[in-house]
């Protein structure tokens, strides 16, 4: 793509809550597709993982909570997830 290219860091990042910090980790909606990813941002922290993302209404809500509990299980993390994808 000449507007968008892969990265090569794992993002976390430190945020405040109440009663002290919480290791968040992010990736966008493609990202969600590979245990690897989660378990990278696990494996530095990560306590909460969060993708937004851009699923498009054909295939979204075929595979999205499906993916989702998927990598929950996987890293055994808490998941925040938000896409405008629905039943069409």
């Amino acid at each position: 793509s000449e507007t968008l290219t892969g990265g090569s860091d794992v993002t976390t990042a430190d945020v405040p809550v109440p009663g002290g910090m919480v290791r968040l980790g992010v990736g966008i909606c493609y990202d969600l597709r590979f245990a690897e990813l989660s378990l990278l941002m696990r494996n530095r922290g990560a306590q909460i993982l969060c993708f937004p993302a851009a699923f498009n209404t054909t295939t979204g809500p075929l595979h999205w909570e499906l993916v989702i509990r998927a990598r929950a299980i996987d890293t055994q993390c808490f998941m925040c997830c938000c896409s405008p994808s629905r039943n069409p």
